[in-house]
């Protein structure tokens, strides 16, 4: 039923083998086996024998998604051609009226029509993907699956009630604003489908769907209250949203026994007492996974309000979120917009909880002891604004912890992460205005693998480590009193990027040993460093440096890329004569630079991205143009502007280059001639040459060009010849701005052919 190279979801696939009647409820001991547990089984059973591929996997490394093997499909399509008709790109199945046909997909409506009534009525699946004659339903009387996915229904019609036997149904991504009062007559239904519709409200009618299993909408649609809670057998709800007077209460959670996997509870401000939200029986639902607690703060009715009103709500809030205890099997724990000053009870008590995020909670100064916690292993702090102290009560012993990440806390001072955080693998701290002090333990510092640290002005210092063989990841961003770096941290970086560190004067002191494992560094906007020495860099891969030193001296040995940007004291960029490896070479907006040595680019033959440009004082280009076989992408100018001519560039006899930009600048009368032997390139972008008044012919030899692109070309009048134009059959874009002295009406049969103009 799904086309070739199709994401196939997990979930969905088996909902359609319950569907179908594949799988049946099993009872190997006291506990009986759902039918989404044989599913699952199935479906591992086929990914282990390679039926599957291109799998992705959640948090938990369970597949969610995948693909069947090309080969596979094919044979499943042979395999069931007998029962199933399908579309494919341009063949229809000539024989979709056989009456052993039972499957039909992405057929045309023309098709569906011309099928006799008997062999309708025979249908079992329908996946259809245009607008559907609402007479065809009354005909579809064993259908099972019913997907319409996509599809340009706006309307379901009364007549969907009469699927008797319908058990799934897929509407997303559909016009449908409202649903008929019959699909309340659905009663085997299993699955339903609705996401990114245009339904505002669901029916009361829905509350008969009584073997209802999995349900999918989007948060914003109303729901009458009674509904969800008659649906005793769901096992999926992505989310409940409480509702203020009419809507659902958070009572009619409580009888939703068989709930699985993620629940988002929404509005929670509306609930108001413990004992309320309590009647969510959230502590009996032990097969769900993660739980999300959300509150809405409503500024418009608490605006001017007393600070004794402001405390009754923080107390209604603790003690909402103590009735909402879950079940001590709970993995993934949210909360958010919390208002509280205390954490509930029940967190230490969450065993097997892996990862908690705690968001937009203003009135919380600490943190749970979340280190008493045995299986914890991801921990997101986030807008806490209130939050002084990480480390401080609890928090410096991490036993399994391997990520955490500490966001935009602005009243944070310390952070305190002790020896027994060994685990930790990821720290990430952003926008904590106030923090300035960073503890970690010498080896805990050994563990990890990526440090981010944006936006912390105040922080002085960075922890220093004992030894660790791990690669490191550091990010630096934004700190500005931050003088330097430790180099038990640096020798072990792979990766090291600074930026908007003013007052980092040193990195790799002469009197320390160098990284020898660093591959890559970006240094940008540090205006403290007067000098960068890189030559003991020999592991270098990428370099990018920004806003630096008036000189630079390139590393030789493995460098693959080097970009040098916005270095306004930069007068020379020295480079190894040879680099056998460099790919990406970008010089740009280096207003003040004159050399770049060696003059000669014949010793880099793997250049594929060259890039120098906005270089207002240089009035040569390097020689060695013609020993760049593998240039794809060039761009150049503009540069010196009391030069009369483009500075030279020989590209060689047979380049493959496919992109060339070229910026001049007022004195320039006409284009480098050069450019007209480029017979692979497919786009080329021409940009302020103001003194350029007609395109030459020989541009009508770019027989391979594509996209063409003249901008600024104030006294452009004219374009080349019909005859130059007819050569290129292949341009399809034409983009002309900032050119008004182009008279389009002489011109406009020259181009007129061109499938996409703009100008």
């Amino acid at each position: 039923m799904f086309p070739e190279d199709f994401t196939i979801e997990r979930e969905q696939l088996i909902q359609l083998w319950m569907a179908q009647g594949f799988l049946h409820p099993y009872h190997p001991g006291q506990r009986m086996q759902q039918m989404e547990d044989i599913g699952n089984e199935y479906f591992n059973i086929l990914c282990q024998n390679s039926l599957f591929q291109d799998v992705t996997k959640d948090d938990d490394g369970i597949i969610k998604n995948c693909k069947m093997h090309d080969l596979v499909h094919n044979l499943a399509k042979e395999v069931s051609k007998c029962e199933s008709s399908m579309q494919d790109l341009n063949n229809v199945i000539e024989d979709h009226d056989k009456p052993e046909i039972r499957h039909v997909s992405r057929v045309p409506t023309s098709t569906l029509e011309r099928m006799s009534e008997s062999n309708i009525a025979r249908l079992r699946s329908l996946f259809v993907s245009d607008e559907v004659p609402s007479t065809i339903f009354l005909k579809l009387r064993a259908l099972r699956v019913l997907d319409l996915e996509a599809s340009g229904i706006e309307e379901l019609p009364n007549s969907i009630g009469k699927l008797k036997h319908l058990r799934y149904l897929d509407i997303s991504y559909t016009r449908i604003e409202a649903l008929p009062k019959s699909i309340g007559k659905l009663y085997n239904l299993q699955t339903l489908r609705m996401h990114a519709t245009d339904l505002e409200k669901l029916p009361q009618e829905m509350k008969n769907l009584i073997n209802l299993r999995h349900v999918y909408f989007d948060k914003e649609i109303e729901i009458p209250a009674g509904i969800l809670g008659q649906l005793c057998n769901l096992r999926t709800l992505p989310h409940f949203s409480v509702g203020k007077e009419m809507g659902p209460g958070i009572g009619e959670l409580g009888g939703l026994k068989q709930l699985k996997g993620r629940l988002t509870i929404l509005n929670l401000e509306h609930v108001k007492s413990e004992e309320e939200a309590k009647k969510a029986k959230l502590e009996e639902k032990r097969d769900v996974c993660e739980l999300k607690f959300k509150w809405t703060r409503d500024d418009n009715n608490e605006e001017g309000s007393e600070s004794s009103t402001s405390s009754s709500i923080n107390d209604e809030h603790e003690h909402v979120l103590e009735g909402l205890r879950p079940h001590s099997n709970l993995q993934r724990l949210q909360i958010k917009g919390f208002r509280g000053a205390r954490s509930p009870s029940w967190v230490m008590c969450l065993n097997n909880l892996k990862k908690i995020i705690l968001s937009h909670c203003p009135n919380c100064e600490g943190v749970p002891a979340l280190g008493q916690l045995p299986n914890l292993r991801h921990v997101e702090i986030c807008r806490m604004d209130n939050l002084k102290h990480v480390g401080a009560d609890g928090l410096d012993s991490f036993p399994l912890v391997e990520h955490m990440s500490i966001i935009r806390c602005p009243s944070l001072e310390s952070i305190r992460i002790a020896q027994g955080s060994a685990p930790l693998r990821e720290l990430i701290i952003e926008d904590c205005n106030g923090l300035s002090s960073l503890l970690i333990g010498p080896y805990c510092c050994t563990s990890i693998q990526k440090l981010v640290i944006w936006g912390c002005p105040n922080l002085t210092s960075l922890p220093t480590t004992q030894g660790g063989i791990a690669s490191l990841e550091l990010v630096i961003f934004k700190c500005d009193r931050l003088s330097s770096l430790p180099s038990g941290l640096l020798l072990r970086c792979t990766s090291l990027t600074l930026r908007y560190c003013p007052n980092l004067t040193s990195i790799f002191p002469i009197t320390q040993d160098m990284p020898s494992s660093l591959r890559e560094l970006t240094i940008t906007n540090c205006k403290g460093l007067s000098s960068l020495p890189l030559s003991g860099l020999l592991s270098l891969e990428k370099l990018w440096i920004s806003s630096l030193a008036p000189s630079i001296s390139v590393p030789s040995g493995v460098l693959r890329s080097l970009i040098v940007s916005d270095c306004e004291e930069l007068t020379s960029i020295s480079m190894t004569s040879s680099s056998l490896l460099l790919e990406e070479l970008r010089i740009g907006r280096c207003n003040n630079l004159q050399s770049i040595v060696p003059a000669d680019l014949q010793g880099f033959p793997c250049l594929r991205e060259l890039i120098i440009g906005h270089c207002g004082k240089l009035k040569y280009l390097p020689t060695g143009f013609h020993c760049l076989t593998r240039l794809k992408k060039l761009l150049i100018g503009p540069f010196w502007e009391e030069l009369h001519s483009f500075p030279e560039f020989q590209l060689p006899p047979h380049s493959q280059l496919e992109e060339l930009t070229l910026r001049g600048w007022p004195k320039l009368k006409s284009l480098p001639q050069q450019i007209q032997h480029l017979t692979c390139l497919k786009t080329l972008y021409i940009e302020k040459f103001s003194g350029v008044e007609a395109l030459p012919e020989w541009l009508g030899n770019l027989t391979s060009l594509e996209i063409l692109y003249i901008w600024n070309c104030e006294n452009l009048k004219y374009l080349p010849t019909l005859q130059a134009r007819q050569r290129l059959t292949k341009l399809k874009e034409l983009d002309v701005t900032g050119c008004p002295l182009l008279n389009t009406g002489p011109e406009w049969p020259k181009i007129a052919h061109i499938p996409t103009i703009l100008i």
